[in-house]
């Protein structure tokens, strides 16, 4: 029974904490201070869910900016793990697509998250250097997951080449989390349903790497993506 409330009740808490959020991102448009704000709300709607969170080294993520922030991607609830640890200048990146959600689309295109066009290579290209842009510009980190879709079995899939493009472009670090294996672990029919823990590394530095260097710098944050997961992974007890 638990567990039903639970599935049923986290769209709703996404869409309860757009809609509150909603005014101060019509008021503040296309601010990257939306975001926090959103996240900072539904970290505390996220409390029923019942998974005790906690963040290392999160010093890491909140000073080191502007830089493209990578790490694995497991679940719809990740949304937690954003409210727990991405709340300091870090936006995150999406398909176009997501703005025609109801109300938290809104929200998250006003929140300052960057929206980007996938398909044809010329649009994804513009796509991207204006994402570049707004990174150096406004001195903020970017949440992009190099798998490109959720994951929950214990071996990472191949990453794609994004975010490594962009790290490069812009000759930012490359910021590393881990997650340990939770969505694997928890058991939302029980009042305290799990560890989450979260454990920031890095920073991979780019400066002087170009294009060519793409495949080493992927290899080098795929093996500290792994071994940061295994770290949190033993910190979670798992």
């Amino acid at each position: 029974m638990l567990y039903l409330l639970r599935t049923i009740y986290f769209p709703i808490a996404i869409l309860l904490v757009a809609i509150i959020t909603l005014p101060i991102c019509i008021i503040r448009p296309i601010n990257f201070k939306n975001t926090e704000v959103y996240l900072k709300i539904f970290r505390i709607f996220a409390v029923p869910l019942g998974l005790e969170i906690a963040v290392i080294n999160q010093e890491l993520l909140d000073y080191i900016k502007p830089a493209v922030v990578i790490g694995n991607h497991q679940h719809n609830f990740d949304m937690i793990i954003a409210s727990a640890a991405f709340t300091k200048k870090i936006v995150s990146l999406g398909k176009r697509q997501i703005a025609y959600i109801p109300f938290f689309g809104t929200v998250f295109w006003l929140a300052g998250n960057i929206l980007i066009s996938r398909g044809k290579r010329d649009s994804s290209l513009k796509s991207m250097a204006k994402v570049e842009k707004y990174l150096t510009k406004k001195e903020l980190g970017v949440v992009i997951f190099p798998e490109g879709h959720r994951n929950m079995s214990k071996e990472l899939l191949d990453f794609k080449k994004g975010a490594f493009y962009t790290a490069i472009n812009c000759q930012i670090p490359l910021v590393i989390f881990g997650v340990s294996h939770y969505a694997r672990n928890m058991n939302l029919n029980k009042w305290k349903s799990g560890n989450l823990i979260i454990k920031i590394a890095g920073p991979i530095q780019t400066k002087g790497l170009t294009e060519k260097d793409i495949p080493n710098l992927m290899n080098q944050s795929r093996e500290l993506i792994e071994k940061t997961i295994l770290e949190a992974n033993n910190e979670a007890g798992y």
